[in-house]
């Protein structure tokens, strides 16, 4: 069972012995610095429907939330509690990225979906990471992240007539924002789904240049100092980066980069990787 979480989807994949993919299916994703244990558990039960008789042997687990190793713990124990005849093994869903991306090459996985992060990388290995900080203190780049400039403008008379129609008619206003930003659980995926408010508004210049100037933020943050830059493979995955690749590419072109290989989803290329390695 190879599964590929972020932090508002997952994709899980049941490969046979023989390497023939043999059930697949999206469940909500699984984040254990966001979520309480609890829930994760609630969530794990639920794919037993999916499952049913099919014998599990192995669960390896990529997931956002997933770098530090209590939070590797936690997501172990109860991958464990629920795959009992399974040897589990959890990773972050940015060596995920390092693995669909860019494989074995000397280069930068980026994500761009709910949140951001980066990794530097050669033959696999991820030798440094940059960004993950959140989407208070960081996420530069992500759904959040564009979300949360897109509000901070909107609130403070920021953003031109046009724009605030479609905000409002969306059915967001002041008191929604400090609801579903103070109150309620899950503001950072709140703030990721106007991102699709952006995507289907792109051709105004606003949304351009706040996309374009997100990415600008991502690169300039923490990937200015890069002296190699064009030695390096640059590896996207995330919806983010995805649908909004053209501003991507013009980005890490404009700062030096080679173009990116962008993937919406990295879980048939990490199937792949794990297959031929």
């Amino acid at each position: 069972l190879i599964v590929d979480s972020g932090s508002t989807k997952a994709d899980w994949r049941i490969i046979s012995l023989s390497g023939k993919s043999i059930l697949e299916f999206k469940t909500r994703g699984l984040n254990p610095v966001l979520y309480s244990e609890d829930y994760l558990l609630n969530e794990i039960y639920e794919v037993l429907q999916f499952i049913r008789k099919i014998d599990i042997l192995m669960v390896l687990f990529y997931g956002a939330g997933c770098t530090e190793t209590r939070d590797k713990n936690v997501m172990k124990s109860l991958l464990e509690s629920v795959f009992v005849n399974a040897e589990v093994e959890v990773q972050s869903d940015i060596l995920a990225s390092v693995f669909a991306t860019i494989g074995t090459a000397n280069g930068v996985a980026v994500i761009l979906g709910t949140g951001s992060n980066i990794a530097f990388s050669s033959n696999g290995v991820i030798s440094e990471t940059r960004s993950g900080n959140g989407y208070i203190l960081g996420d530069e780049g992500s759904g959040a992240y564009l979300g949360k400039r897109l509000i901070q403008d909107f609130l403070n008379g920021n953003v031109p007539a046009d724009v605030s129609k479609i905000i409002k008619n969306s059915g967001i206003n002041r008191d929604v924002i400090i609801d579903r930003v103070y109150r309620k659980e899950k503001a950072n995926l709140f703030l990721a789904q106007l991102a699709i408010l952006i995507h289907d508004n792109i051709g105004l210049p606003y949304f351009q240049n706040l996309v374009a100037t997100s990415f600008d933020d991502l690169i300039e943050t923490y990937l200015l100092d890069v002296d190699n830059k064009k030695d390096l493979e640059i590896g996207v995955v995330g919806s983010v980066g995805f649908y909004f690749q053209n501003f991507l590419v013009t980005a890490f072109l404009k700062y030096g980069f080679n173009s990116p290989n962008v993937v919406k989803a990295p879980i048939d290329s990490l199937i792949q990787y794990h297959l031929s390695n």
